[in-house]
């Protein structure tokens, strides 16, 4: 198994356990996104809609490996999972309104409660702006200093995408940046202004401030690591910084996360129980609400909505700004994809230079110097062989072939990744050969774009 199968496997485990947990991440008179009274999750029938549930997702899941591991198609495997899950929960809340309760109607407001302040203060979410039109004046005036192409992307092997070093591009990854903290910003904005209030006094409402307050210190903290990913990329960082920066981000999402699990969606867990009569919910209606997932009333003001079943909020996709919000979000990566010119698109210069790479190496080899072969191949190549193992299996080669009598490029192509091999940028090209003693062959050589930016051979083979 590749490393690349090895992740989304674990990847899915993930994603199905939390998938499992997930009708738990409500608020206590919410189940699989119906109001409902409290004590109906003790009962026969929710027991029974839990378990139709989770030999449901148990069996996505399977599914889901079954995919990688056989048909090792990783994406159609995410996609089996997503769909798989999402079904299961419908068919859970489907399940699950026949039991639906009416909720209480009574609306409390308290007057005296003091409005909420963003944490650090409203300067704090602009802080990352001021430091990326820092960073970009300063890149774009000093663009002398920095390297001749930036790393855009770093793959499970290491550096496979870069672009080249302009005022342009500089912009670019520092504008899609700072795009990516104002969506981020806004959203914490919104959360503390632009969403409901489900509980007003006593530990309820405390609880839930607290919980917002938690949530919203995750997205200024998320927008802060994101504002430093385009001086990495301009300093042409290492690896293992960019693997640095991964860990810190990934932990600090996991630290948020687990607090705000422990709170409960809202804080509920942590407020004393309300005792109502009926239940309250999220004060919004059922009918609201498609498959418990997604929330359309256009006479609701509320930009952001808790989630039913999950942890944190959604949009109100009856709300314009919802969708603008949306597309915001959705176009950043597009920009970037769209905009920044990748050094591994196919180009003649490209083709030139993998040729004249491959030439000069079977030249080695056709010298005799297979010493010399070795040590000018491709990373991933002598990884693969060790000197000796090389030296000696291509002597025996060219001893059963023979002197080389003559060589012809017959056909040559592009490929950003190859059977076994790291995403990169590859060049195929196809010899058709003449040797003194085994006649016609085919060589096949692959050159390939090294950490560094030179093309290397990364494979041969000789039918």
């Amino acid at each position: 198994m590749t490393t690349s199968l090895m992740l989304v496997s674990l990847l899915l485990l993930g994603m199905s356990i939390l998938s499992l947990l997930l009708p738990w991440y409500t608020r206590p008179d919410l189940f699989f996104g119906v109001t409902v009274l409290p004590e109906f999750r003790r009962t026969a029938p929710a027991r029974r809609i839990v378990r139709a549930y989770r030999a449901a997702v148990c069996g996505v899941a399977g599914l889901a490996l079954v995919v990688v591991l056989a048909l090792q198609h990783p994406v159609l495997a995410l996609f089996v999972h997503i769909l798989g899950t999402s079904v299961s929960l419908i068919a859970a809340h489907h399940a699950a309104s026949t039991y639906a309760s009416a909720r209480a109607s009574a609306v409390e407001v308290d007057l005296s409660a003091e409005p909420e302040r963003m944490p650090g203060g409203p300067v704090a979410p602009l802080l990352p702006f001021v430091w990326l039109l820092g960073l970009g004046s300063w890149a774009v005036t000093h663009i002398a200093l920095l390297p001749s192409q930036l790393i855009v992307h770093y793959g499970l092997r290491g550096t496979d995408r870069w672009v080249a070093t302009t005022p342009r591009t500089v912009m670019l990854l520092v504008g899609l940046s700072g795009a990516g903290c104002l969506v981020i910003a806004a959203t914490a904005y919104g959360v503390l202004h632009w969403s409901r209030r489900i509980s007003t006094s006593g530990s309820a409402a405390l609880s839930e401030r607290q919980f917002r307050r938690l949530a919203v210190m995750l997205a200024l903290a998320a927008e802060y690591l994101l504002s430093l990913l385009p001086l990495l990329m301009l300093l042409g960082a290492p690896r293992a910084w960019m693997r640095t920066w991964v860990l810190v981000l990934w932990l600090t999402l996991i630290v948020f996360f687990v607090r705000l699990v422990r709170a409960g969606q809202g804080g509920t867990r942590r407020a004393a129980p309300a005792g109502a009569a009926l239940p309250v919910g999220d004060r919004t209606d059922d009918a609201h609400w498609v498959g418990g997932m997604l929330y359309v009333n256009r006479a609701d003001r509320a930009l952001f909505v808790e989630k039913r079943m999950g942890i944190g909020w959604t949009l109100n996709f009856g709300n314009l700004w919802a969708w603008l919000l949306l597309a915001g979000m959705l176009a950043i990566p597009l920009a970037l994809r769209i905009a920044l010119p990748h050094s591994r698109l196919d180009t003649p210069v490209a083709r030139a230079q993998a040729q004249t790479a491959a030439l000069a190496w079977l030249d080695s080899i056709d010298a005799g110097k297979y010493g010399q072969s070795w040590d000018t191949a491709a990373t991933p190549f002598k990884s693969a062989l060790s000197e000796p193992q090389w030296v000696s299996r291509i002597a025996a080669l060219r001893e059963r072939l023979g002197a080389l009598k003559s060589r012809r490029i017959s056909s040559s192509r592009f490929a950003d990744s190859l059977p076994g091999a790291p995403h990169g940028e590859y060049v195929v090209i196809k010899f058709d050969t003449s040797f003194a003693h085994d006649g016609e062959a085919t060589e096949t050589v692959t050159p390939m774009k090294d950490s560094d930016g030179t093309w290397r051979v990364s494979g041969y083979y000789v039918k």
